[in-house]
């Protein structure tokens, strides 16, 4: 199983997995980046070190500490610094490389593309960090983007896949072949890494405008976002020759993850429409972000797994002491413990992600100009301040259909309410001493409790649908009971929260704290 430690900007991630969202090839985020730079030209070998020393002070805590309390300070001097180096380098060393060589042409196609991608990663960053001149960040990230597109012609890279032929962990599609992408060097799949980041972050600098004066269109903000997209899907999926040997330098998990939640957040901003294109587009978006964050969580709660099933065949060793079996159950009890918050982050991506199919189904079948989640607000108001019950401020409903989108919504709620109850059952197995406290159970029963109100919506008289509801509403009543019985706590609601860690989008919109969006 290959791994990679990864380096964000402004956090430090690390992941590892098997093929498991494609037959064919294990995803780039998750894999080996290698590299080794003995093999370049001097000129070029200076370059790519210049890199990974300004890239160390990108992830040097001290600039994490000064973007958080909004002052460039002396880190932020070295970073610039060694930037501008990096870019003077770039500039000069197939020059220099001539002089060395003493002949015009002693360049390969990849040495090339490696001097361009050194080039354009350093042009973002520039970008991204300097605030002498903000505005520019745009122009840098068109020119980076230039250098991207170059080097991948040098390398004869192939044009990113089309979002409805990814295969997904999250949404039940059928009739989707794994992604046929060739195996290319670590440092090139750092480059897809970075080239995916590249165009999230002009998409995400089209949105800020001083002033607020400028409106961005919502189809070329579309258009941007699926671009974004469909690079950061081959950053993921493209393969990585297993054989070269590891390179010291900022891995593109958490380029790509952060990717993701910046495409997420940004999708968030477009407006409730009834365009059935629209709707399509952004359900390949939340597919996406789900895979990443679903897989994530997978990756974490297998190896906790792995972990348990180790510890579990000493129990069945007949030779085991008693003081040993109950550390092993000491272990495994903590484990279990240990794997209730991957569990509901499973069922949280797949919660999202079904919230976006299920506002689809509203818009295209169901003649809704807004969101559930609007409505729903509208009703209770009308409850309290009019003392209304909530079927007659609902009005009539139109029957939901049965088609492909509709089953395809109900499925991916399902999986998420199993994934919660899974949760909710790892959490009841641990004693009750080693329980965190009652709010954990309750965020994991009112998110259970979401769910079902989310599949509520799907509802229709076709038998098996019935009976689905049938069982829903036994477990809701259990679920009730549970809640009662815990308390009611003002502090707690059913609303996805979001515990990562800072990331690379976060760094961005902290650097541009004062611009409007």
């Amino acid at each position: 199983m290959a791994t990679v430690s990864g380096n964000g900007s402004s956090s430090h991630t690390s992941a590892s997995a098997s093929a498991s969202a494609s037959a064919s090839a294990a995803p780039i985020a998750i894999s080996q980046a290698s590299q080794s730079t003995s093999t370049l030209p001097e000129p070029l070998r200076t370059l790519v070190n210049l890199r990974i020393k300004a890239d160390s002070a990108l992830n040097h805590p001290a600039l994490e500490q000064e973007l958080e309390n909004g002052v460039l300070g002396p880190q932020s001097a070295i970073v610039l610094e060694s930037l501008q180096a990096t870019l003077d380098c770039a500039s000069t060393w197939r020059a220099k490389l001539q002089d060395v060589t003493g002949r015009t042409s002693k360049r390969s196609n990849e040495e090339e593309a490696r001097g361009e991608f050194v080039e354009a990663w350093c042009r973002s960053r520039i970008g991204e960090y300097d605030s002498s001149s903000p505005e520019e960040l745009s122009v840098q990230l068109e020119r980076s983007l230039k250098g991207f597109s170059h080097a991948g012609e040098l390398l004869r890279l192939p044009n990113p896949p089309m979002l409805d032929q990814v295969p997904s962990v999250t949404r039940p599609r059928q009739g989707v072949l794994p992604l046929d992408l060739g195996t290319v060097p670590g440092w090139v799949g750092e480059m897809l890494a970075e080239w995916a980041r590249t165009q999230t972050t002009l998409c995400f600098s089209s949105l800020l405008r001083p002033g607020g004066t400028e409106v961005v269109e919502e189809d070329k903000l579309a258009d941007m976002l699926d671009m974004a997209c469909r690079r950061n899907v081959q950053a993921l999926f493209t393969p990585l020759d297993p054989d070269l040997a590891p390179e010291e330098s900022s891995s593109s998990a958490g380029t790509v993850m952060g990717n993701a939640r910046l495409i997420r957040d940004m999708s968030t901003l477009l407006p409730f429409t009834s365009s059935a294109s629209l709707w399509t587009r952004r359900i390949a978006w939340a597919t996406h972000v789900a895979d990443i964050t679903f897989i994530e969580a997978s990756m974490s709660a297998n190896r906790l797994v792995d972990a348990a099933s180790a510890a579990a065949t000493i129990l069945q060793d007949p030779q085991t002491t008693d003081e040993r079996r109950n550390e092993v159950r000491h272990v495994l009890e903590h484990t279990i413990q240990r794997l209730v918050p991957f569990e509901k982050k499973q069922g949280t991506a797949l919660l999202t992600l079904g919230r976006v199919m299920l506002e689809a189904v509203g818009s295209m079948y169901l003649g809704r100009d807004e969101a559930f989640s609007v409505q729903r607000r509208k009703i209770e108001e009308a409850v309290v301040e009019e003392g209304e019950e909530p079927e007659t401020a609902e009005g009539n409903q139109v029957e939901v259909p049965e088609n492909e989108l509709v089953r395809e919504t109900r499925q991916v709620f399902i999986r998420a309410s199993g994934l919660f109850e899974n949760a909710c059952a790892s959490f009841l197995r641990t004693p009750a001493k080693a329980r965190q406290n009652k709010k954990e159970e309750q965020r994991l029963l009112r998110r259970l409790e979401a769910t079902y109100c989310d599949l509520e919506e799907l509802d229709n008289d076709r038998p098996e649908v019935v009976q689905l509801k049938s069982e829903r509403v036994a477990r809701a009543l259990w679920i009730n009971d549970r809640l009662l019985s815990l308390g009611y706590d003002a502090e707690d609601d059913s609303d996805l929260d979001n515990t990562d860690a800072d990331s690379d989008e976060e760094m961005i919109t902290r650097r541009f704290g004062q611009s409007t969006i």
